[in-house]
C-alpha cells in the first residue's frame, strides 16, 4: 500500500514537472518568436518600402517586359511606361498631368488620387492585361517635395501609395529620390539612348567616343553631371562612381538645390528691393508679376518699359549666382574645372535639357551654342521684341547666366538641347528604369 502511495506521488511530481517544462518551453518560443518580429522591423526600417509581388504567370520570366515609372516633379506629374525585350528598349508610352504633386501638399487625398488617376490609367492601357501582375510601378519625386517639411512630404507619399495599390500592377519605391541619383540617371539615359552601350560589352561604355556631360535644368533644382575624362588630376569632392552593367563609370555630378528655374528665379524677386521691385529690367511693360511669401503678397513689375534689357536683367542673375552657398560655389568651381579639362582635349558633348530645351522653342536652332541663347536673350528682352511676354526675358537671362557664370562655358561652346532621343523623352525616368531592371535586362 505504501508502495502504491509513494508511486503515485513519484507520478504526481513527474507530471507535475512535464507540466512546468511544457510552460517554460512555450514562454520560450513566445519570446524567440517576438524577438524575431522586433528585429524584422528594424532591419525592415530602411527598406524601399516596396509591396511584396503579386502572384504571376510564367510571363514574368519571358524576355518581354514593361516598367512603369512616375516622376513627381515640381511642375507636373508624369509617367513612363518603357516595354523592353531582353537587354534592347523597345518604346515609351508618355503622359503627365498638372500642377506637380508637391503643389498639393496641403490639400486632401482626393486631389492626390485625381492628380495621379489619368497616368495610370495610361499605364493600364498601355501595357497587356497579362502582363499586369508582373509590371512594377515606381514613383520618384524630385526636389518640389525635397523642398517641403517631412510631414508635408510623409503625407504625399502615404496618400500616394495608397493610390497606386488601386491599380493590378505590383508597387515599387515611393519615395522622394537623392539628387545626385536624379542627375546621374539624367546621364545614363542620354548615354543609352546615343548607344554608348553594346550588348556585348553588356553595359560597358565605348571608350572611345567623347565624354557626356548632361546639365538637367528642372523647376526647383539643376543636375550637373559630367564623366571623367582620363588624366584629370583636378578636385575630386564631387566625384562618384555609377555602377552599371559590369563596369564603374566615374562621373563628377552634383545638384544644385534651389538653382532650378522657377526656384532661383523666384529667390531673385524675393531679394529685389523696394525700388527694384517697380523697375525690374527682365519684364516688359504692363507685365505684373505676383509672389506669394511669408509676408503675404507683393509685385514686381516694370514701370518704365524702356528701361527693359537683356544686359540690365542678366545683372541680377551673376550677383545671385556668386552669392549662393560656399559649397554651391565650390560645386560649380570643380565643374569648371572638370569641363574646361574635357574641353581642352576636345572629349565631351555637352547635353542641356528640360527648361533649356523648353526655351529653345522660342527660336528653334539647327545648331546651338552658349551664345544663341545670349542673342535669344538679347531679342526677347528687346522693346516689341517677338515672344517679350511674361517672364520669357527673365528665364533667358537665367539660363545664359548658369552656362557663363556657374560653369564658365564660353559663347562658343557647343551644345545639344533635345527633347527626345531616338523617340524617348531625355529625362531622367529612363536612367532610373535601367538600373531597376538591370538584373533582367543585362542578362
Amino acid at each position: 500500500m505504501v508502495t502504491l502511495r509513494m508511486a503515485a506521488r513519484r507520478r504526481g511530481l513527474h507530471a507535475k514537472r512535464n507540466w512546468h517544462v511544457s510552460v517554460f518551453l512555450f514562454l520560450g518560443l513566445t519570446f524567440l518568436v517576438a524577438l524575431f518580429a522586433l528585429l524584422s522591423l528594424i532591419t525592415g526600417k530602411g527598406s524601399d518600402n516596396s509591396d511584396p509581388p503579386k502572384s504571376t504567370t510564367g510571363l514574368c520570366d519571358t524576355p518581354l517586359m514593361y516598367d512603369i515609372l512616375l516622376d513627381a516633379g515640381s511642375t507636373g506629374t508624369r509617367v513612363h511606361i518603357f516595354e523592353y525585350n531582353k537587354w534592347r528598349l523597345v518604346g515609351e508610352v508618355y503622359n503627365s498631368t498638372h500642377p506637380g504633386l508637391s503643389q498639393l501638399a496641403s490639400d486632401d487625398s482626393a486631389n492626390i488620387s485625381a492628380n495621379l488617376q489619368p497616368l495610370m490609367a495610361t499605364a493600364v492601357r498601355a501595357i497587356p492585361e497579362v502582363y499586369h501582375p508582373c509590371t512594377k510601378v515606381t514613383l520618384k519625386a524630385t526636389a518640389g517635395l525635397r523642398l517641403l517639411p517631412p510631414e508635408k512630404v510623409e503625407f504625399i507619399l502615404r496618400e500616394t501609395k495608397k493610390v497606386l495599390r488601386r491599380y493590378p500592377f505590383v508597387v515599387g519605391s515611393v519615395s522622394v529620390m537623392d539628387g545626385d541619383e536624379e542627375g546621374m540617371d539624367a546621364w545614363l539615359t542620354v548615354a543609352y539612348l546615343l548607344g554608348r552601350f553594346d550588348r556585348s560589352a553588356e553595359g560597358t561604355p565605348n571608350s572611345t567616343a567623347k565624354r557626356i556631360a548632361t546639365i538637367d535644368m528642372g523647376g526647383a533644382s539643376t543636375q550637373l553631371v559630367l564623366q571623367m575624362s582620363p588624366g584629370y588630376t583636378g578636385e575630386t569632392q564631387f566625384i562618384t562612381s555609377l555602377h552599371f552593367g559590369v563596369t564603374e563609370i566615374p562621373l563628377y555630378t552634383y545638384s544644385f538645390l534651389g538653382l532650378g528655374l522657377r526656384q532661383a528665379t523666384l529667390e531673385v524677386l524675393r531679394e529685389l528691393t523696394a525700388v527694384e521691385r517697380t523697375s525690374f529690367p527682365c519684364f516688359p511693360s504692363r507685365y505684373r508679376h505676383r509672389i506669394d511669401g511669408e509676408g503675404g503678397v507683393s509685385f514686381v513689375e516694370n514701370i518704365d518699359g524702356n528701361a527693359q534689357g537683356f544686359g540690365a536683367c542678366l545683372r541680377f542673375f551673376h550677383r545671385f549666382i556668386n552669392t549662393r552657398s560656399s559649397e554651391h560655389l565650390a560645386a560649380l568651381r570643380g565643374g569648371r574645372h572638370v569641363l574646361k579639362f574635357a574641353e581642352g582635349a576636345q572629349s565631351v558633348e555637352i547635353f542641356a535639357f528640360s527648361f533649356f530645351h523648353r526655351l529653345w522653342r522660342l527660336r528653334p536652332a539647327d545648331n546651338v551654342t552658349v551664345q544663341y541663347y545670349k542673342e535669344l536673350g538679347e531679342q526677347v528682352c528687346s522693346a516689341g521684341g517677338k515672344h517679350n511676354s511674361g517672364t520669357n526675358c527673365m528665364d533667358v537671362a537665367y539660363l545664359y547666366g548658369f552656362l557663363t557664370s556657374g560653369l564658365g562655358l564660353s559663347d562658343k561652346t557647343k551644345l545639344n538641347v533635345p527633347y527626345v532621343l531616338n523617340d524617348v523623352k531625355v529625362t531622367w525616368a529612363l536612367g532610373a528604369s535601367l538600373l531597376s531592371v538591370e538584373g533582367k535586362v543585362w542578362r
